[in-house]
């Protein structure tokens, strides 16, 4: 079946009996897209926010994916991961089109990323707040496993991670066949879960997230590039992060690129070093520049 396609200035209505208006097509995937729309119902009228649309709900692997991805999110709480304000089903000639709406977010770290003005202080505010979002989740015995810079969500010094399609329960009976065939940002961890059919730990993405650090803090993801996501996992030599504070940087996120994961630091270990080298940056740019972040 094809899939649904909204127009500039539709209405749609959620399961609370709110509306929303369609603005536009922000993005797509393969079993959802993604729409920013302006609220017009009574409460919070005129507030911008995202409608994630599934498509092809005939697949009922996909359909399940979708409602497993919508009510995971629903059981978190925290400032940085990404939260579910309401949810609907849009029917069209007959079929029901899941959907759920959360909050808009004017970038994507990925966008960020190739902004070079970025100050050093606002990298690391980024980084403790992922660092925090992982810590969550593992808490919550869930696993990412999409830890990209697309992921991330963006605005002023705030940050969320979303999209969990890919997500794994590993107290659930999810399978070594939902893992995700990742290039770019695979993990050893992932390779070797799918080569003995077992589930990986929430070092996983403190290794993405390590991918992801190392492109926001020197423009370049340090993953040698593979053509399938079941290739042993290779690391470039990092590069050197510059300025008064690189050394402790490098140090960070060298030891969540480790290739063990054994050796890499919990998520939760993860952010007292952020902190540290934040107020080091914070003390030492007030003096230099009024201007921190």
């Amino acid at each position: 079946m094809k899939g649904l396609r909204w127009n500039t200035g539709q209405s749609i209505k959620s399961a609370s009996g709110d509306y929303y208006k369609i603005i536009q097509l922000l993005g797509e995937g393969k079993s959802a897209t993604a729409y920013l729309a302006l609220r017009t119902g009574i409460e919070d009228k005129g507030t911008f926010h995202v409608v994630k649309l599934m498509q092809h709900p005939d697949s009922s692997a996909k359909l399940e994916n979708f409602n497993q991805e919508k009510e995971l999110i629903r059981k978190f709480d925290h400032a940085s991961v990404i939260s579910i304000s309401d949810s609907g089903e849009y029917e069209s000639a007959g079929i029901k089109f899941p959907f759920y709406i959360s909050d808009f977010y004017s970038s994507t770290l990925a966008s960020v990323i190739k902004q070079s003005s970025l100050k050093l202080t606002r990298k690391i505010s980024y980084a403790i707040q992922l660092c925090s979002a992982l810590s969550h989740l593992a808490s919550r015995s869930i696993i990412h496993c999409d830890v990209k810079p697309d992921n991330i969500y963006v605005d002023g010094l705030n940050c969320v991670l979303a999209d969990f399609g890919l997500a794994v329960n590993v107290n659930g009976d999810a399978g070594v066949l939902e893992l995700p065939s990742l290039h770019r940002y695979r993990t050893p961890d992932i390779v070797e879960a799918k080569k003995n059919q077992t589930l990986p730990t929430s070092k996983s993405d403190v290794f993405q997230l390590g991918l992801v650090l190392a492109e926001l803090f020197t423009g370049r993801n340090p993953c040698v590039v593979s053509d399938s996501g079941s290739d042993e996992v290779h690391i470039d030599t990092l590069p050197k992060v510059h300025g008064r504070f690189g050394k402790n940087i490098d140090a960070i996120i060298d030891s969540m690129l480790q290739i063990d994961p054994q050796k890499r630091p919990s998520s939760d270990k993860l952010i007292e070093k952020w902190e540290k080298v934040l107020f080091k940056a914070y003390e030492y740019m007030l003096k230099v520049d009024k201007d921190v972040y």
